[in-house]
């Protein structure tokens, strides 16, 4: 199993967490479905010839974002990539994935 945590602007949340649990179940024992998100406060700055999201280029940007948080089976891990993709407005979307040893 992979954890997935993907960063979206609170606008994206629901259409990105949609678009995964309509094909990744996230399952934990008996449950499916199963994702966290949370509040948080990011920093970033756009550089060269970036088209940011939000932000100025060369300018320092904060802003409270979402942290999207699911497990997925590394089979379903291709797909589950397209379908954060596709749905995430950022230029360049934030998505790390770590391997669960349980």
């Amino acid at each position: 199993m992979l954890k997935v945590e993907v960063y979206l602007p609170e606008e994206a949340l629901e259409k990105v967490r949609d678009a995964v649990k309509d094909y990744c179940v996230s399952r934990t024992g008996k449950y499916t479905h199963c994702m966290s998100w949370f509040k948080i406060r990011s920093m970033w700055m756009p550089i060269g010839d970036a088209n940011p999201y939000l932000g100025t280029v060369g300018k320092d940007e904060f802003a409270d974002e979402y942290l999207l948080m699911f497990k997925c089976r590394e089979e379903d891990l291709d797909e589950v990539m397209r379908r954060i993709k596709e749905n995430h407005p950022y230029e360049e979307a934030v998505i790390d994935v770590t391997r669960l040893m349980n």
